[in-house]
């Protein structure tokens, strides 16, 4: 990545003036520096379950749930959260819908914004949680929010039960196959595991 980022910026393609830029190198620079820590990327792996000993941290009550998370795909941008806490909760301009850009806020204001939404899209998740729910929502397409009041949009995705089931390859293919008889092996109905079965 150091090489790539070298070369770019020595043919001109990296404006350093701009602050969106240098924003951007310094996320880059961050995950450089947790990707190439042993240990911070144990635990970058832990948290994404990308290890074999990964626990499902929506099957794991053991963590606090102390970060907030908007399913915008059931908000439907009233905008009450924001209103309320400004501080942590922001109307997502591309698709009009609520999300939230900080984790610091006040907890009895974020719970007072959680419960001022009337269709109960804000929930209190874990850090593990939270972030498998965000890299989850990247992945699917959203619909502006009128388009989808107005019935336009694409049915309604349940992004909780996406990313509960989320897996490593590296699991799936070490979880055992049970036999039978009829039809071959067959994958196991589980997705994480809390111990090797390698």
């Amino acid at each position: 990545m150091e090489k790539n980022g070298r070369k770019e910026q020595q043919f001109g393609e990296i404006d350093d003036n701009d602050p969106e830029t240098t924003n951007f190198c310094m996320f880059i620079n961050e995950v450089y520096a947790v990707l190439s820590d042993p240990v911070q990327r144990m635990i970058y792996d832990e948290i994404h379950g990308y290890s074999l000993t990964a626990i499902n941290p929506f099957l794991d009550d053991s963590s606090p749930k102390d970060h907030v998370f908007v399913d915008e795909f059931s908000c439907i941008g009233c905008k009450n959260c924001k209103n309320v806490c400004p501080s942590v909760f922001t109307i997502e301009e591309d698709f009009g819908r609520a999300r939230a850009y900080s984790q610091s806020g006040n907890p009895e204001s974020v719970q007072d914004a959680v419960n001022s939404c009337p269709v109960d899209c804000i929930h209190w998740t874990s850090a593990a949680q939270l972030s498998l729910l965000e890299d989850e929502m990247r992945r699917v397409e959203r619909v502006n929010v009128a388009l989808m009041l107005s019935g336009m949009g694409s049915a309604s995705m349940d992004v909780f039960r996406l990313a509960v089931g989320l897996q490593s390859p590296a699991q799936h293919d070490c979880l055992p196959r049970q036999a039978d008889p009829c039809h071959g092996p067959e994958p196991p109905t589980y997705f994480y595991s809390s111990s090797p079965n390698c």
